[in-house]
């Protein structure tokens, strides 16, 4: 009886217990190894998104740099209220790209526009997009995606307006400082202080861009400046 009773003992099982903890520890680590192979490829996939978002970023940001380069004429730019920026920035203006225009007997350069060469450039903080059309296509298209900022700074060249901006909070815009900010433009004898860059064009000589896009907790700003060296062509 005594042999029957250890040879018993010997074929007894697991416990409800025993089996309890046995699987607790199997997913356990079970948990970790597929927290680890997914935080892996959520990484692997967010380097590759964050490379091909500044890649298009820049390739962006250069197409604007060209074409404003490009312009002959400023059209319209929004928005701003008392001399500072309110609202998403626009741009619209014509560029003959093609240079279809012509010269006249004293030189002075008359150009020719497509309906593809007026171009607007809209920022969309809601959709976080850059958006183009033209007067030939209305229809807006996305540019880039993923753009947490755009901010579009406009300036002259002529000293005779580097007056500093009493009447707006604006920074950075002293008198004498080299630096002629469009608000300076608008208050001096040539702009009609209405604290909006609507009656200066003629006297905007170059845009700084400033351009932010971010993914998760990435951010990287992208800042171009731009001369318009067919204004005044």
């Amino acid at each position: 009886m005594i042999k029957v009773k250890e040879s018993l003992r010997r074929e007894d099982g697991f416990t409800i217990i025993e089996m309890a903890v046995v699987m607790l520890l199997l997913s356990i680590l079970v948990g970790v190894f597929y927290t680890f192979l997914f935080g892996a490829e959520r990484a692997a996939n967010d380097g590759r998104s964050w490379l091909e978002l500044n890649e298009n970023a820049r390739l962006t940001i250069e197409r604007m740099s060209r074409e404003l380069r490009e312009a002959d004429t400023l059209i319209s730019i929004c928005c701003f209220t008392n001399g500072n920026p309110s609202g998403d920035p626009e741009i619209r203006f014509q560029a003959d790209f093609d240079s279809s225009g012509t010269y006249t007997v004293t030189g002075t350069y008359q150009p020719d526009y497509s309906g593809d060469e007026v171009v607007r450039y809209q920022y969309s903080s809601s959709a976080r997009q850059l958006l183009i059309s033209t007067n030939e296509t209305p229809t807006q298209t996305a540019l880039a995606d993923n753009i947490s900022a755009l901010r579009l700074g406009y300036f002259g060249s002529d000293p005779a307006y580097d007056t500093g901006c009493p009447l707006f909070a604006v920074s950075g815009c002293t008198a004498a400082d080299g630096i002629i900010a469009w608000q300076e433009i608008d208050q001096g004898t040539v702009g009609n202080k209405n604290g909006s860059p609507d009656g200066e064009y003629d006297f905007i000589t170059s845009i700084v861009v400033d351009m932010t896009v971010s993914l998760r907790t990435q951010r990287h700003t992208y800042r171009t400046g731009i001369e318009l060296r067919n204004a005044f062509r």
